[in-house]
C-alpha cells in the first residue's frame, strides 16, 4: 500500500507536466518534483513548451490552469542548476536535436545561481 504522506512522485517524461500533476493530486499523492520546468515557449518536446509550472504561472494564455496549480500546491521552489549554462560551450558530446536546458546563451537570470561554477572556480572542476 502507498502512503501518500511519505511518497514522492518524480515526473520527467516530457509529456504534459500539468496533466500529470493533476492526476497525481487526484490520487491523493502530495509530494511532486517536476524535473522539466521550461520558460514560456521553450522546451525539449512540444508538450514541454506548453505544460510546465513556470509556463502556467507566467503565461497569460494559461491563467486558469496557473490559478488551479497555485491553489493546489503548498510550496513551489526551483532548484538551481548544478553548473552554469556557459559550461555547455565546452561540452564535446553530441546534443539531442530537441535541445535542452543547458544552452550556453541562456543567462538564467530568472533562477538562483548555479551551485558549482567551474567556469570561475578551478576547484569546482574537481568533482
Amino acid at each position: 500500500e502507498i502512503n501518500p504522506e511519505r511518497t514522492l512522485v518524480f515526473i520527467d517524461d516530457h509529456l504534459h507536466a500539468y496533466e500529470r500533476t493533476k492526476g497525481v493530486f487526484a490520487h491523493g499523492l502530495k509530494h511532486v518534483i517536476i524535473e522539466d520546468n521550461y520558460k514560456l515557449g521553450e522546451g525539449a518536446t512540444p508538450k514541454d513548451k506548453e505544460s510546465t509550472p513556470k509556463q502556467y504561472f507566467w503565461g497569460r494564455q494559461y491563467t486558469q490552469k496557473g490559478q488551479w496549480l497555485f491553489d493546489a500546491i503548498k510550496t513551489y521552489a526551483e532548484f538551481p542548476p548544478i553548473v552554469p549554462p556557459i559550461m555547455a560551450k565546452t561540452n564535446k558530446h553530441p546534443r539531442k536535436k530537441a535541445g535542452g536546458f543547458m544552452v550556453a546563451s541562456d543567462d538564467n537570470r530568472d533562477i538562483v545561481p548555479p551551485m558549482l561554477r567551474p567556469d570561475l572556480e578551478e576547484k569546482d572542476l574537481q568533482l
